[in-house]
């Protein structure tokens, strides 16, 4: 299964995450990986120097505090997309599969499995979780950071203007984009259907008082343009105020 992943990210230049089951045996996401020729792999018994950490939480059970080893979320994530990076610089190739272990649910940070069911023997109900999916978007988010972050010191002032896209990130990532290099948040849209049809769960239509909240939200102050960048002297169209 994972040989064939690889071969549709290889066709659609993609990453896939794909969450090995075995629980605390990371041997099992570790044969895997090696038999499916994987990108990288991420076990629990990877969980260790630098990305491991610890934090202090209260016991469900005994209402006792108690120290809690855990996953350095960022250095994993930071991990991930090191390798992703050094297999499109060095190698060429902008695919891949990244393997991860299920039981690297355990050592999530607490605000990431608060309120998620555990059995009788204190395992954390790992079908309640979507693993593969929450490091996607954190994987997403960061090499979003990084792009965006490169492309506004390399381009200068070649490309004064970054957009992003809120309507395929989500407009929490849009707005994080902001303080990573772009200024340019794109449009209200209306009836988007090309990401929507492709998949995408963020919404089709903002408001231009979404827009402008979303902008300030960031710090940034929010300014209307045309499409060649000219600053707007005239006063808001109707159908943005009717909107608004």
């Amino acid at each position: 299964e994972i040989r064939n992943l690889l071969a549709d990210a290889e066709a659609n230049r993609a990453y896939f995450m794909a969450e090995c089951m075995g629980r605390s045996a990371g041997w099992l996401a570790y044969g895997a990986a090696i038999a499916g020729e994987a990108s990288l792999v991420v076990s629990v018994e990877d969980i260790t120097g630098k990305y491991e950490t610890s934090e202090e939480t209260i016991n469900e059970k005994s209402g006792l505090k108690e120290i809690r080893r855990v996953m350095d979320l960022d250095q994993v994530v930071n991990r991930i997309v090191a390798t992703m990076r050094v297999r499109e610089e060095a190698e060429g190739k902008e695919f891949g599969v990244i393997v991860l272990a299920e039981g690297l649910a355990e050592y999530l940070p607490y605000s990431h499995i608060e309120g998620v069911p555990r059995d009788e023997h204190g395992h954390i109900a790992i079908s309640k979780l979507n693993l593969s999916r929450m490091f996607a978007e954190m994987v997403s988010r960061e090499y979003l950071r990084k792009f965006y972050a490169v492309c506004r010191l390399f381009f200068g002032d070649l490309l004064p203007n970054l957009q992003v896209s809120w309507v395929k990130l989500g407009l929490d990532t849009a707005v994080e984009m902001l303080r990573w290099g772009v200024n340019d948040f794109g449009g209200t849209l209306y009836e988007e259907n090309i990401t929507r049809t492709a998949g995408g769960r963020h919404g089709d239509h903002l408001s231009v008082a979404e827009i402008r909240a979303a902008i300030t939200r960031a710090g940034r102050q929010p300014v209307r343009r045309d499409t060649q960048y000219r600053l707007y002297e005239t006063a808001e169209p109707e159908f943005a105020r009717a909107v608004a």
